[in-house]
């Protein structure tokens, strides 16, 4: 847990405190123990109720703590990009710099349909299906060819971003892994720019290189900051789920029972 938040601190230029305990606290730790103590006694579509209810429960996790992180909005890293553009016979070069770049609603994440269950031997295999209504971007820019080109800023948004990931619950050891995580869709993105010297021809040769660097921000947003949040949920869910103590009412039958039996 330590390694992944300080190589997020590194990234992003600014201090992250490393979190303690869940957003929720043992709330989240023991709607999953209870799960664990009666999956065994429930209808198969209560089953699928409480499986949903259950990824709810990490999505709303790692939702909060991503804000508790200070990692919405994003502060997105630098970029330089060299590109060439031949209009008939001469092929001029040219540099694309963005700066100062920031994304939002990257903490955005919801449960995108049912999830996906297998149940064997007290251990739950889940396939969960999450995605993003929408990632906003923005960004500073300066574009040469051959010396002369548009500054200003880049306005972006990328749509219906699928992701997947597979969780395995052991229900006797009280134990949760994540077993997969993978980017199953990245939709609709798009870009407007703004600024001094635009000229369309100039924008049409940007787009797709501007899309093709934000296709490649979704990545890293979904694997640095998304995956290493949830990861580091399930690390605390699983602290929080070996240290969980009976309610009050439990510890007090069992001391009933023990003197009676005395």
């Amino acid at each position: 847990m330590l390694n992944k938040f300080v190589f997020l601190a590194c990234l992003m230029g600014i201090a992250v405190a490393l979190p303690q305990q869940l957003p929720l606290g043992e709330k989240s730790a023991r709607a999953l123990k209870v799960t664990a103590d009666t999956f065994d006694s429930l209808s198969p579509r209560e089953k699928i109720e409480s499986v949903n209810e259950m990824a709810d429960v990490i999505i709303t996790e790692v939702r909060l703590l991503m804000g508790d992180l200070g990692l919405d909005p994003y502060k997105l890293p630098d970029v330089h990009e060299n590109f060439t553009f031949k209009p008939i016979i001469i092929t001029y070069h040219g540099e694309l710099d963005m700066e100062r770049g920031w994304a939002q609603d990257v903490s955005e994440i919801y449960r995108n349909g049912n999830v996906y269950m297998d149940y064997t031997g007290r251990i739950l295999t889940i396939n969960v299906p999450i995605k993003f209504n929408k990632i906003l971007f923005n960004y500073d820019y300066n574009a040469k060819l051959m010396d002369l080109g548009p500054d200003g800023s880049i306005e972006g948004s990328a749509t219906d971003i699928q992701i997947y990931f597979s969780l395995a619950l052991d229900f006797n050891q009280l134990v949760i892994t994540l077993n997969e995580f993978d980017i199953v869709k990245i939709g609709k993105i798009s870009c407007k720019f703004t600024g001094n010297g635009i000229i369309d021809w100039f924008v049409n040769l940007l787009t797709p290189i501007v899309t093709g660097i934000f296709k490649g921000l979704i990545t890293l947003i979904a694997e640095v900051i998304v995956r290493s949040t949830l990861e580091t949920v399930i690390d605390l869910l699983n602290d929080a789920l070996q240290n969980i103590q009976p309610p009050t009412s439990e510890i007090a039958q069992v001391q009933d029972n023990a003197i009676k039996h005395f």
